[in-house]
């Protein structure tokens, strides 16, 4: 009997070594987790350009008149790349494009539409640039020839980029006669949760090209708005 005690006592003191030693493990096991690094935080990114303005052509052969109204838009994320950031695109699509031109060649009036176009506008964001402290977003939205109607006297429709894009084809940033095009955002506006910048610009260009024809003048005005707003996730 005292022999099934003393058994007794051993498995219980057993029993408590056991669940001392679970109350000691179990702890470490919950906390490991805790030791790993944190995942490095990443940005939605959207990305809105409106614009708005009008065209004149005129040539010895034909003359056209016509205003449009553009929105273009990008989504995607950002995430730091060392001191770089990297931009990848989840939905990039031109949302509105409308355009109307009265048009005059071989001797008749015409009234023409985005549906009359050939092509569409293009919208491309292409890179981030990380400058000091300061982030730089550069696009370019590429136009259609015009004018839509049947004339020998075209040319692309310049439509917005901003600034560091700006120097080929066209040297932009020289007929920005008010706003600004440089499109960025403070270093330290990516430790906030959610932030938005807009910009916006004037931009308005006359010019003369020698054709087989003669001399041809195309105008080109508008005025463009941009919005750009990042949503921090991660710590």
């Amino acid at each position: 009997m005292a022999t099934d005690m003393r058994i007794g006592s051993l498995g219980r003191a057993g029993a408590a070594y056991a669940v001392l030693a679970l109350s000691l493990v179990i702890p470490r096991l919950v906390s490991a987790p805790r030791d790993c690094p944190p995942k490095p935080p990443w940005w939605e990114v959207h990305f809105i350009v409106t614009v708005r303005g009008d065209y004149s052509v005129k040539g010895r052969h034909a003359g056209a008149a016509g205003e449009y109204t553009c929105t273009a838009a990008w989504s995607g994320t950002m995430e730091r790349d060392d001191e770089d950031f990297l931009l990848s695109c989840l939905e990039s699509d031109i949302r509105g494009w409308e355009i109307l031109e009265k048009g005059e060649a071989a001797g008749r009036t015409d009234r023409l539409t985005e549906k009359d176009a050939g092509t569409r506008p293009r919208f491309d964001l292409y890179y981030v640039l990380h400058e000091a402290s300061r982030l730089r977003f550069v696009f370019r939205i590429a136009g259609p020839p015009v004018p839509l109607c049947d004339s020998p006297e075209k040319d692309l429709l310049v439509l917005p980029c901003s600034s560091e894009e700006a120097a080929e084809p066209s040297d932009y940033n020289g007929s920005v006669v008010s706003g600004d095009n440089h499109i960025g955002i403070e270093e330290s506006d990516l430790e906030k949760a959610k932030v938005e910048r807009k910009f916006s610009w004037e931009w308005k260009r006359r010019q003369w090209a020698l054709r087989d024809g003669g001399a041809v003048a195309f105008a080109n005005r508008h005025r463009a708005e941009v919005t750009v707003s990042l949503i921090r996730h991660g710590l």
